[in-house]
C-alpha cells in the first residue's frame, strides 16, 4: 500500500476513535471547531442556598448566619397617683353604696391632706371591713359607733359637691378598685399628729398629718 495511503487510512482511525472518546476540542491544528458533548447533570456542584432559615437564624448565600433580634416590649410607667385620682373624681358615680360611705369618710377624715394619706385613709376602712375585727362591710365599718367622729346618729352630714369631694370620690375610687399602692398597707388605725390616744399599737406609718398603726 502506498505511503499516503496508510497516512490517510490512519489519520481515519484516530478521528474515529477521537470522536468516539466524546468528541475534538475547539481550535485543532486543521483549523476545524468542535464541541464536546453535553456535560451530564449529575456532574454540576449543588447551588448555593440563598436565604435559608434556621431556628438560629438567618443563613445567607455565602453562608453568613444573622441572628434575628429581640426587641424587648416597653411597659408603660403606671400612672401617677394625682392622674388616677383625676380620673376617677366623678360624683356622678356616688349614688349611694360603698363608695358613698368611703368617699364620705375620706372627705370628712383627711380632706385636707395629701392624696397618699387620703388614700392610705381610704384603706384603713378598706382593711377593717377585711380583717373579721370589725363590721364587713365598708359602710358597717365608716358607721360603727365611736369610731369617726363625723358620724351622728347612724348617718352622714350633707356634702354638696366641690373639688375635695370629687378628689375624696376620686381616692375611694382608686381604693377599691386596687389601683395604686397604700403608704401603709395594712393600718388598722390612724389618727391626727396633735393627739396622743397612747394606744399600745404598732406604728406603721406617717403621712401627713396622721399616724398609722396596725
Amino acid at each position: 500500500m502506498p505511503i499516503v495511503s496508510r497516512a490517510v487510512n490512519f489519520a481515519v482511525i484516530a478521528f474515529c476513535a477521537v470522536v468516539a472518546m466524546g468528541g475534538i476540542p475547539a481550535g485543532t491544528a486543521s483549523g476545524a471547531m468542535f464541541y464536546p458533548q453535553s456535560i451530564p447533570l449529575t456532574s454540576l456542584p449543588p447551588a448555593p442556598a440563598v436565604g435559608t432559615a434556621s431556628t438560629d437564624g438567618m443563613v445567607t448565600d455565602d453562608g453568613t448566619v444573622i441572628t434575628p433580634v429581640l426587641v424587648p416590649t416597653i411597659q408603660a410607667p403606671p400612672a401617677s397617683l394625682s392622674a388616677l385620682v383625676d380620673r376617677y373624681s366623678d360624683d356622678d358615680a356616688v349614688a349611694g353604696g360603698e363608695l358613698n360611705c368611703l368617699a364620705t369618710a375620706v372627705y370628712f377624715e383627711s380632706k385636707g391632706e395629701p392624696l397618699a394619706g387620703q388614700l392610705a385613709v381610704a384603706r384603713v376602712v378598706m382593711n377593717r371591713s377585711r380583717s373579721g375585727r370589725f363590721a364587713s362591710t365598708i359602710c358597717g365599718v365608716v358607721k360603727q359607733p365611736s369610731q369617726f367622729s363625723f358620724v351622728h346618729g347612724g348617718g352622714f352630714p350633707v356634702v354638696r359637691s366641690n373639688s375635695m369631694w370629687r378628689k375624696a370620690v376620686g381616692v375611694a375610687q382608686v381604693a377599691i378598685k386596687d389601683l395604686f399602692a397604700s403608704p401603709a398597707p395594712d393600718a388598722l388605725y390612724f389618727h391626727a399628729r396633735h393627739v396622743s390616744p397612747r394606744w399600745n399599737k404598732r406604728q406603721i406609718a406617717m403621712v401627713g398629718n396622721h399616724l398609722f398603726y396596725r
